[in-house]
């Protein structure tokens, strides 16, 4: 299915991409504003958070190691390596997504246990945009022109303001 779309997208990608970028502009306060509405500062018990800065700082960092492994045959020097594995630290859109929808199962069943458990793993979503955003977008701000280097890319065929070259 992906196939098709990109081969369909590619005489339409301006509007395909217009389309995302002003759905995203309107559902992204909407995901994020109803996930933060759903949890209460208060209501979050001690034990809860601990376990759950535990699990995220784990879960970080095995997805930073994992990350720099994946990219080590990809070509990139150190610098590049350790800027990517950093770069996907402020992923939280799906915990945003799915977070809730623990919860919203149990309430189906509307056992007070399932509910509790819904409500933790809620709150480990909660938790891992609340922490892992900002400091994965610090970082990348912090990193990127320490560990970056700009680079100019000419090919053969093309002229250096991108005009294609003329044909011999």
């Amino acid at each position: 299915m992906a196939f098709f779309a990109v081969t369909w997208w590619t005489r339409n990608k301006a509007k395909v991409e217009n389309i995302v970028r002003v759905a995203w502009i309107v559902f992204e306060p909407l995901l994020f504003g109803l996930l933060g509405a759903e949890v209460s500062v208060a209501s979050l018990r001690p034990e809860t958070v601990g376990l759950c800065v535990a699990t995220l700082g784990t879960a970080v960092l095995i997805r930073i190691l994992t990350t720099f492994l994946m990219v080590c045959f990809a070509g990139f020097n150190i610098e590049e390596k350790i800027f990517i594995s950093f770069a996907w630290l402020p992923k939280a859109t799906i915990q945003a997504a799915l977070g809730s929808v623990a919860l919203d199962t149990a309430r189906l069943y509307g056992e007070t246990l399932l509910e509790d458990y819904g409500m933790d793993v809620l709150t480990v979503a909660f938790l891992a945009i609340l922490i892992a955003a900002p400091i994965g977008h610090l970082l990348i701000g912090l990193l990127g022109p320490r560990l970056l280097q700009k680079t100019e890319h000419q090919d053969k065929d093309e002229n250096v303001q991108g005009e294609p070259s003329e044909q011999v």
